[in-house]
């Protein structure tokens, strides 16, 4: 069923479209794509059906900025946040006003739907009206803090992100460096680090996505194993979820900017999927290496013995995939 992507895309702004609409549009029969519907809310009600149109539901509770700072009072003198309905991307729009002169606050956007959100390598990540957590935050480094390797931020926001995660229940969600979350093989979310330099100051921001509860025959069908929260057992409150990330990656960050990574990496090579496990790295010139994960070095990079010998890799160098059997 290739076409049950487009068709959340096509219902992507929740209006009503009519199904024979639908069915010419997706090269499909009314029959099959009704079918496909009824599978699709086998768990849940994820596309209602009412008047011979088709509609996506809400499948969790609005996201709210004062039910978020319900959770999180003590962050409301340093933080100001944003929610939008839609947006191309929460990063891209920080990333144009960052870094701001004289920011006294740092800035929380939240999207409820991204159409141009962005992952590793500018792959496009999938955001659905009340399925997924989309969000960035941004921060304006001043001269004391611009000469520290920031490159490590996107390994620290994941452990942030695991540590809120963990409090609410959630189970067998780990790393994968650089900055994928996991709930055992499967992709659950990611992070997007990006900075911008102007004279002496950085702006910072840091983008996270997390698949709250999406249907599963829409998980099947995309270019790689994903699960959601909805998976790990855990509770699906997005303003709670948002409220605990906030205070994890505020406390972590704020560590990370003042101490470096160095204090991190025990804590990163627990959580990392793929330690200690053998594993091809795939590197820009196409050239695949074969080596034990070794942890991570005290820039962010992954180290890797090859046949004896450590070798470090950068953030955005490689693609990993666990060798069969490790």
């Amino acid at each position: 069923m290739e076409w049950i992507g487009s068709l959340f895309s096509r219902l992507s702004d929740g209006c009503p479209v009519s199904i024979d609409s639908l069915s010419m549009s997706l090269g499909v029969d009314r029959n099959t794509l009704l079918m496909g519907v009824e599978k699709i809310n086998a768990d849940h009600t994820f596309i209602s059906c009412v008047e011979n149109c088709l509609t996506l539901c809400r499948v969790t509770e609005p996201i709210d900025s004062e039910k978020i700072w319900a959770h999180s009072v003590d962050l409301k003198s340093d933080y100001v946040i944003d929610v939008v309905d839609e947006t191309g991307s929460t990063n891209q729009d920080l990333m144009a006003c960052a870094p701001t002169i004289n920011a006294s606050k740092k800035r929380v956007l939240i999207a409820e739907k991204q159409n141009a959100g962005r992952g590793t390598k500018g792959r496009s990540w999938i955001s659905i009206p009340g399925g997924s957590i989309t969000f960035s935050i941004a921060y304006t480094l001043d001269r004391e803090t611009t000469s520290l390797n920031i490159s490590p931020l996107s390994l620290v926001a994941g452990l942030a992100v695991i540590h809120a995660l963990k409090e609410l229940g959630s189970r067998n969600i780990t790393l994968k460096w650089p900055n994928d979350l996991m709930y055992r093989d499967s992709k659950i979310g990611g992070i997007l680090v990006e900075a911008n330099r102007k004279s002496d100051r950085v702006g910072v921001v840091i983008g996270i996505g997390l698949n709250v509860h999406l249907p599963q025959l829409l998980m099947d069908v995309l270019d790689q194993p994903v699960a959601d929260l909805q998976s790990s057992g855990m509770s699906l409150d997005r303003n709670l979820i948002i409220a605990k990330i906030l205070i994890k990656v505020d406390g972590m960050v704020s560590s990370f900017l003042a101490h470096g990574f160095s204090r991190f990496r025990g804590e990163y090579d627990a959580v990392h999927r793929f330690q200690d496990c053998l594993i091809h790295l795939r590197v820009p010139d196409n050239e695949l290496i074969s080596g034990k994960v070794a942890g991570v070095g005290d820039s962010g990079e992954l180290i890797l013995d090859v046949a004896g010998t450590k070798r470090a890799f950068l953030s955005g160098e490689v693609q990993i995939q666990r060798i069969e059997g490790s």
